[in-house]
């Protein structure tokens, strides 16, 4: 049996604490006890020696900042690491969809995507993986790059005022 409690990945086979997570499991002879400090449940298993998989733990308080009209950095945190291969980063253009980007390997929590343009509005999400497995989503960040001012010259005079023409 298969079941997704809380923000740990891995197999638990006995008595114990969940690392990280702060939960209590506990197998009994038709079923699992899991508990944390405020909530206590229940899992109706067939066998007792039935394990639980538990969920791989999102990263969170992602940012991102714009370093130039060609390059938008982003950063997360990411507790509780349990062997996941590492993050997928996600980017969505212009509202057009959520596409993955990069991946990074564990330990890493930044990415600098140099592939923006001036006009455009980038919204970001990053997820842990193991395997084929996936963690929920962070936050999603959004930047939008304007259009830097253009200096403008015209009679030999720059008339470039705020991203504003003015014609003498």
């Amino acid at each position: 049996m298969s079941v997704n409690v809380g923000t740990f990945n891995g197999t638990f086979f006995g008595k114990g604490r969940v690392a990280g997570v702060g939960k209590w499991v506990t197998p009994l002879e038709d079923g699992v006890i899991i508990a944390d400090d405020v909530h206590i449940t229940f899992i109706l298993c067939p066998r007792a020696e039935h394990y639980l998989t538990i969920g791989i733990n999102p990263p969170t308080e992602l940012t991102a900042v714009e370093i130039s009209t060609a390059e938008i950095d982003l950063s997360w945190i990411y507790e509780f690491p349990n062997g996941e291969d590492g993050f997928k980063i996600e980017r969505q253009v212009d509202a057009g969809g959520f596409t993955q980007i990069d991946t990074r390997p564990l330990g890493t929590t930044t990415y600098n995507d140099m592939t923006v343009s001036e006009g455009h509005t980038y919204d970001y999400r990053v997820r842990a993986y193991k395997g084929a497995n996936n963690s929920e989503y962070s936050n999603v960040r959004s930047i939008t790059i304007a259009i830097a001012p253009r200096k403008v010259v015209r009679n030999g005079y720059d008339v470039t005022r705020s991203g504003n023409l003015v014609y003498y």
